[in-house]
């Protein structure tokens, strides 16, 4: 089979694609390439795996047809719209019999295109007769198929298959010394909530000391907007930035509560709030996407969940009071951590390649 990247970046649909071809390259053979949307990570390679083999087609249609021809591809599942876009091209150059079965992988970006089409001048035309041509769509959330009405598609054949997640046992826990540690992983944005778990963290910080207790917070993730960050809270007390990290669950470990106040339009199914799941941590999430449903609600919730604009974002007031009300209900935030760990079910890579491998291998 032939897993088709954006790019060989670390965003939310390319670690979920990488997590797959690993846990397929188990019992097949897995190619992986990539549309080259953005420059490589240099760490990519070592997060691709020994079984998985990665060959460059330059994001060329041509040579991605080639590959297909030469190594027998019987399967294509690309991710995102950029890696569809090329699939698409490629199999216009080959017959019908040589063509492989092709799912496309939903995550968000064709919802953040409907409304910025101008980012791909060719979207608006060429996005139906896309999803016509795929064998199957698997969305990775309810809200993915709006897609489909937007552009009066059927359905039929779209089928949402929740990541998969193989939780990995912390080497170390990697926690600062604080009191309370809050802690957010994610890919450094604004509309990831970073300036917004800053801002009200310095709030809940003073209210907090005002009782004579601590408070700490933690930002995982690499990027020139955590930079700048970073240099503007330069020195700052209680505000840990501690760069890309290949293992986050070492300083998922360490949080007391963890954050993801996010409003990416993209946003579907984050991977962090499957990693605070895994790490059986009480998350602060905004009321976003599939986080709702990942999250739950009453009495078996794993969370607190904050009303967001899709403008503004989250109100700082509302983040700050839900993160002062877990710091000082121990009881709480252990309860929501308990259901943070039996909610994790949902998530795991074997139900998820069992669904996909349904997907690969179904006539149309």
């Amino acid at each position: 089979m032939l897993i088709v990247l954006p790019d060989r970046t670390v965003g939310g649909a390319q670690m979920f694609a990488l997590r797959l071809a690993v846990a397929f390259a188990r019992d097949d053979e897995v190619i992986v390439t990539s549309a080259e949307l953005l420059p490589a990570d240099p760490n990519f390679s070592a997060r691709l795996g020994a079984e998985t083999q990665f060959i460059d087609t330059s994001k060329d249609p041509a040579a991605l047809a080639a590959l297909i021809v030469r190594e027998r591809i019987d399967a294509i599942n690309s991710h995102t719209w950029w890696a569809d876009r090329l699939v698409y091209a490629a199999l216009d150059l080959l017959s019908t019999a040589s063509r492989p079965r092709w799912v496309v992988s939903m995550h968000g970006c064709y919802e953040q295109l409907l409304g910025r089409p101008q980012a791909d001048s060719a979207f608006a035309s060429l996005a139906p007769a896309l999803l016509r041509k795929a064998d199957a769509v698997a969305i990775a959330a309810v809200k993915n198929r709006r897609v489909f009405e937007a552009m009066e598609l059927p359905d039929a054949q779209v089928i949402e298959i929740p990541y998969g997640f193989e939780p990995r046992e912390p080497k170390s826990v990697r926690r600062v010394d604080g009191g309370i540690v809050f802690g957010l992983v994610s890919r450094p944005a604004p509309d990831k909530g970073w300036k917004a778990s800053i801002d009200a963290f310095r709030m809940v910080r003073e209210r907090l000391a005002a009782n004579g207790r601590r408070a700490a917070l933690v930002l995982v993730g690499g990027g020139p907007y955590a930079d700048a960050l970073r240099q503007n809270h330069a020195g700052e007390r209680d505000i840990t930035f501690s760069g890309w990290s290949d293992h986050p669950e070492e300083w998922i470990a360490g949080f007391d509560v963890a954050l993801l106040p996010t409003w990416f339009a993209a946003e579907s199914l984050p991977n962090s709030i499957i990693e605070y799941l895994a790490q059986g941590r009480p998350v602060i999430a905004s009321r976003w996407a599939e986080i709702p449903r990942m999250l739950g609600e009453g009495p078996e919730s794993a969370g607190m969940l904050l009303n967001v604009d899709r403008e503004r974002g989250v109100e700082l007031k509302e983040l700050a009071d839900a993160m002062e009300r877990l710091a000082l209900d121990d009881a709480l935030r252990a309860r929501l951590g308990a259901n943070a760990a039996r909610r994790m079910g949902r998530f795991t890579m074997n139900s998820c390649v069992a669904s996909y491998r349904t997907l690969f291998t179904t006539s149309a």
